[in-house]
């Protein structure tokens, strides 16, 4: 089999016999679902989605195809080469001394321009990406955020530490970018785009008054990159629209294997390096744990509902019994000068945590998707001074927040992802003077499917060594 490395964005498959093309086929297809439609309803259909279009595949996941020719003994011939951007800066950043871990990721994330760094939340991945920029010192880079807290917190760093003139794009800032250094949301860069005569959906677009400042990208940054979507989404859509030559990833929860995993990888490139939540925390960098489980009175009442989302209504989000327990160790944290984030699932949830607390007389704010961006920032800076001690949030401050004194995190939604859980927990690890532990507080909830989502949240803890 012969392979050719066509540009930054896809690999060519120039000669294949047929035994070797259905191999290569299977390495790089998953079962993928959807919805047919009929004159009486309708039915899930499993098909299997294959990563290669026509000749060509996501140059990303040369590696890994190489690695899977080796083990199958089949012989693959590559030709060309990815192209490499030249560093003219030495990467070090005003204010910053890298630790050794640091040193290595940026000197790998360097040398190999393609890929995932994966470090826990509070690790410094900012410190990183600040460290990566400053090796390309005359580049034109984007940095990719899912949310606008997040563009406005890593503004905020960049600004501090001498990267001026940086771009940012929506949530208050430019319409069209410019300059050298830019920052954005996906949903700012690219646009929907309507169903097709055939009823098909069509793959989102780049938005066409960005298109000549993408022509000359040199450098593209993704931040908490385990949030890809589908091969068709937004994000592939920003990779395919530039030929820049760097296009590094920053996670703290890198997807497992499947087919995100892939469709990651094949944009951006395989795994570079990574540092797992026990060696921060050997090396000092993150807080240690203190596991917290606490139970609730059991209700033979909710047992007895049977669907998942009657369970979830009357055992979490309106039981009184269960919020009372939640609020009360939110207040302990408040009478010990710490602070917390309660996080929860449902916006309803948080009405019924905010009614909780009233009824204890306990001052606690809400954070959710409709609360402004400047409103989110007063509450973070509220807590970081400790005039605010306790907030409740949903999936709107679960990644990217930065409050190092942060005591606590409990956990009112239940839930089983392990992802989620990683990042929520991640808000409580940073280090502050004067910190000595991340305390963590989870419910043992009794109730079918919910028990099942609790082994599930133990499974995590005992494999991050927090519960032995």
């Amino acid at each position: 089999m012969k392979l050719r490395v066509r540009d930054p964005v896809d690999c060519e498959i120039t000669k294949a016999n047929k035994p070797e093309m259905k191999w290569l086929k299977g390495l790089l297809s998953y079962s993928a679902q959807w919805y047919r439609k009929g004159q009486y309803g309708g039915r899930v259909e499993t098909y299997k989605r294959s990563l290669i279009t026509g000749s060509f595949f996501p140059v990303g996941l040369l590696q890994y195809v190489q690695q899977a020719a080796e083990r199958d003994e089949i012989e693959v011939v590559v030709e060309g080469l990815l192209e490499l951007l030249p560093t003219t800066g030495k990467g070090t950043v005003p204010g910053i001394t890298l630790r050794s871990d640091q040193q290595r990721m940026v000197l790998e994330a360097i040398k190999k321009q393609r890929g995932l760094l994966v470090a826990p939340t509070g690790s410094g991945k900012t410190v990183l990406l600040m460290s990566i920029l400053a090796s390309f010192p005359t580049a034109k880079v984007l940095i990719l955020n899912h949310s606008l807290d997040i563009i406005a917190q890593t503004a905020n760093e960049l600004h501090a530490h001498g990267f001026n003139s940086v771009c940012r794009l929506g949530g208050g800032g430019v319409r069209d970018l410019e300059g050298r250094l830019a920052i954005s949301t996906r949903q700012a860069l690219v646009e929907s785009v309507k169903p097709g005569a055939d009823g098909k959906e069509q793959p989102p677009r780049l938005k066409e008054r960005h298109k000549k400042w993408f022509a000359d990208l040199d450098v593209l940054l993704v931040d908490e990159c385990h949030l890809w979507g589908e091969e068709w989404g937004q994000y592939n859509t920003i990779m395919r629209s530039t030929v820049a030559p760097v296009r590094l990833g920053f996670t703290a929860t890198k997807p497992k294997k499947g087919h995100i995993q892939l469709i990651l990888e094949g944009a951006l490139g395989p795994l570079i390096d990574q540092v797992t939540y026990s060696e921060a925390q050997d090396l000092d960098i993150l807080a240690p744990v203190k596991l917290e489980l606490w139970t609730v009175p059991y209700r033979a009442s909710i047992a007895q509902l049977g669907r998942f989302s009657y369970i979830h209504q009357e055992g979490i989000v309106a039981n009184q019994a269960r919020n009372t327990i939640l609020v009360q160790r939110a207040i302990q944290f408040a009478d010990a000068n710490e602070t917390c984030i309660l996080f929860v699932d449902k916006l309803e949830h948080v009405q019924t945590i905010l009614d909780t607390a009233a009824m204890l007389d306990f001052p606690m704010e809400a954070v959710h998707g409709d609360v402004p961006i400047a409103t989110r920032n007063k509450f973070k800076d509220d807590l970081l001074s400790k005039k605010l001690h306790c907030v409740v949030a949903t999936k709107a401050w679960r990644e990217g927040l930065n409050i190092p004194n942060l005591g606590g995190v409990i956990l009112a939604g239940g839930g089983k992802t392990e992802q989620a859980l990683l990042q929520a927990i991640g808000r409580g690890l940073r280090r502050a003077d004067g910190k000595d532990k991340a305390v963590v507080v989870d419910i043992l909830d009794p109730y079918p499917h919910l028990a099942v989502h609790t082994v599930q949240r133990l499974s995590v803890y005992v494999k991050q060594g927090w519960l032995r």
